[in-house]
C-alpha cells in the first residue's frame, strides 16, 4: 500500500528517503527535488546534487538533465569560485568554462538516455558558452548561497 503524505513534506521526503535506501532511481531523484526546493527538508543545493548524482548514476535521464541545469545556472559552484564570488573581481574564464563544461557532460549523458530537453540544448552550443552576463548570474547564484559580496 502507498503512503500517503498530501502536503506534509517532511514524511514524503522521509518515504523518499527510504525507498533510496532501496536503491530506487525514482525516489533518488524525489529526494534531490526535495533538497533542491527545500520542502520536507531544509534547501541545499549539493545535497540535491548527490541525490540526482545518484539516480542519474542508476540511468535516470531526468536527474543527468537537473545535474546539466544546476551546473549551468551556477548552483554548484566550487569552493575556489565561492572564495573569488566573496571578493572582487568575478569569476575567471576558466572557472566559467569549468561550470559550462560540467553542464554540458551531465546534459550529454541525459541526452544519450533520451532526454529531449537535454537534447535540444546540446544542439545549440551557445547555452554552454559563458557570456558578460554569466558574471551577474555567478553573482546572484553566489548571494542565493549565503555569499556576501564587496
Amino acid at each position: 500500500m502507498r503512503p500517503r503524505c498530501g502536503q506534509d513534506w517532511t514524511a514524503g521526503y522521509k518515504w523518499h528517503e527510504a525507498a533510496a535506501a532501496f536503491g530506487l532511481a525514482r525516489a533518488m531523484f524525489n529526494c534531490g527535488a526535495h533538497c533542491l526546493a527545500g520542502k520536507g527538508t531544509p534547501k541545499d543545493a549539493a545535497k540535491a546534487a548527490e541525490w540526482f548524482r545518484l539516480a542519474a548514476d542508476k540511468g535516470m535521464a531526468e536527474a543527468a538533465s537537473n545535474l546539466g541545469e544546476m551546473h549551468r545556472a551556477g548552483l554548484l559552484l566550487s569552493s575556489s569560485l565561492l572564495s573569488s564570488l566573496s571578493s572582487s573581481p568575478p569569476p575567471s574564464a576558466r572557472e566559467q568554462e569549468r561550470r559550462f563544461d560540467e553542464a554540458r557532460r551531465w546534459h550529454s549523458k541525459a541526452a544519450s538516455l533520451g532526454h529531449a530537453f537535454s537534447q535540444q540544448l546540446l544542439e545549440d552550443d551557445r547555452h554552454f558558452t559563458p557570456d558578460q552576463d554569466d558574471a551577474e548570474a555567478y553573482g546572484k547564484a553566489g548571494g542565493k548561497q549565503g555569499v556576501v559580496h564587496k
